[in-house]
């Protein structure tokens, strides 16, 4: 049976280890679960299923290969978007270890995996790429050959799943898109609701406490006491959170015009970190659409409705006394607010595609599949961002004709289904559900080796 490696992420596990069973008992493939957390093998392994434990641990790190920083070295020089310091940075809690820890962490973790790819030849992974250590072995695997994918839902009114390569390109999505989707009903849940579960999910913490056998260890360092218990500190950030919406916050212009929006995204998050993160930092691109404006706009500033990201207040509030800064409350419907502005800028959020259906444009900052929605453009096409600005105002005075994919086409990318930690959403349990992600499984196993690099 070919082998499929999973990437345990420490959450969502347990939805994966039903795939796994699916998978095992039609025979189509043997999932083997590669985790940083050693308690978890046993759990694994009371379920039939194989799993392999990476140890980061200092004594693990002095067997290190000398060669490990070479081959890394290596497969920077073959792909662009790949720089082990910039993965660093971008993490969540690597950035904050001294650098000769956070780079001994990754090398002893690219050290085993070379191994287990060597003795198991994988012809497929599964994991996400939200942490710097799934940012590496995504690159070490597509360099080898082997096929990495994030399966992720798509937005719409009904949910549908899909897999995608690192940056979420529309190639990947494609790719994972199976044909014999007609016998499939419609999945009676909208990517809003989905969205709702996660803002109603407030018990992280108790939860963690509970399973703190299965889910902590010092070996993985994403499950670092410190970043886990946070959450008692964060009602004095929301009071300050409070007060700089006070100070700060205005209305919504009334009336269309020339005024751009900056939709915020959750920060630390997968698609501002590892999507897009040559942008990822929002403080800094907001600077940076200031400069770009012309003299008659304001920016508008809106964050992410679902959640209090920890962001650097003093910094937002340095750049809220810019007199063409505006912030607008998270509570205000996005939807309502879109056709107010000229322009409207996303990294790489679902306030891209949400414009393209209502016609509004919008600048984009990554490789995402919302780049190819109709009304959206690419910034990074342009010399300036100032001139990305001046082509998304021409589409709101022209309109759109030359788009690759239209709005509406979203609903043609994957197929019925959804996927989510089961603690927030308990129905990715169905088994009707988990059958529906067997069969995406499936069709990536059956793709042809020749596509099995990132498109």
């Amino acid at each position: 049976m070919p082998v499929i490696f999973y990437i345990d992420n420490g959450t969502n596990f347990v939805v994966f280890v039903e795939i796994a069973n699916a998978l095992r008992r039609d025979g189509a493939a043997s999932v083997v679960f590669v985790t940083l957390i050693q308690s978890r093998v046993a759990l694994f392994e009371k379920q039939g299923l194989e799993a392999v434990y990476l140890d980061l641990s200092a004594g693990r790190q002095k067997k290190m290969r000398r060669d490990t920083s070479q081959r890394i070295a290596e497969i920077e020089e073959r792909f662009s978007d790949f720089r082990l310091e910039l993965g660093i940075s971008r993490d969540r809690i690597l950035r904050y270890f001294p650098r000769t820890k956070s780079l001994g962490i990754l090398l002893t973790a690219a050290d085993q995996f070379f191994d287990l790819l060597a003795k198991y030849q994988p012809k497929l992974i599964l994991g996400e790429v939200s942490w710097a250590i799934e940012y590496l072995f995504y690159y070490i695997s597509i360099d080898r050959g082997v096929r990495y994918r994030h399966i992720l839902n798509v937005p719409g009114e009904s949910l549908r799943i899909t897999a995608f390569d690192d940056r979420h390109t529309l190639a990947s999505a494609l790719e994972a898109s199976p044909s014999n989707e007609a016998a499939l009903p419609v999945v009676e849940k909208s990517y809003a609701e989905l969205c709702g579960d996660v803002k109603g999910f407030r018990s992280t913490t108790r939860y963690f406490l509970m399973n703190l056998r299965l889910n902590y260890s010092p070996n993985d360092y994403r499950q670092l006491l410190f970043y886990r218990m946070r959450r008692p500190f964060f009602p004095i950030y929301k009071a300050l959170d409070c007060l700089f919406y006070r100070m700060f916050s205005v209305q919504a212009p009334s009336n269309p015009g020339v005024d751009i929006l900056f939709m915020l995204h959750i920060q630390p998050e997968a698609t501002p970190d590892y999507v897009s993160p040559f942008y990822s930092d929002q403080l800094e691109l907001a600077h940076r659409l200031v400069e770009a404006m012309r003299s008659d706009q304001f920016l508008y500033i809106k964050d992410h409705p679902n959640t209090i990201s920890l962001r650097n207040l003093l910094g937002w509030a340095h750049l809220a006394r810019h007199p063409r800064v505006r912030f607008l409350r998270r509570e205000v419907s996005s939807k309502d607010l879109y056709p107010r502005f000229g322009c409207v800028v996303s990294i790489a959020g679902t306030a891209l595609a949400e414009c393209s259906q209502l016609g509004v444009p919008a600048l984009c900052f990554s490789d995402c599949y919302f780049r190819e929605l109709s009304g959206v453009i690419d910034a990074r096409n342009y010399p300036s961002i100032s001139a990305a600005l001046s082509a998304a105002l021409g589409l709101r005075e022209n309109g759109d004709k030359n788009s690759t994919l239209i709005a509406n086409r979203l609903s043609s990318l994957g197929f019925p289904g959804f996927i989510h930690d089961a603690r927030v959403s308990p129905g990715v349990l169905d088994p009707n559900n988990v059958a529906r992600i067997v069969i995406l499984v499936k069709h990536l196993l059956s793709i042809s080796d020749d596509a099995t690099a990132r498109i």
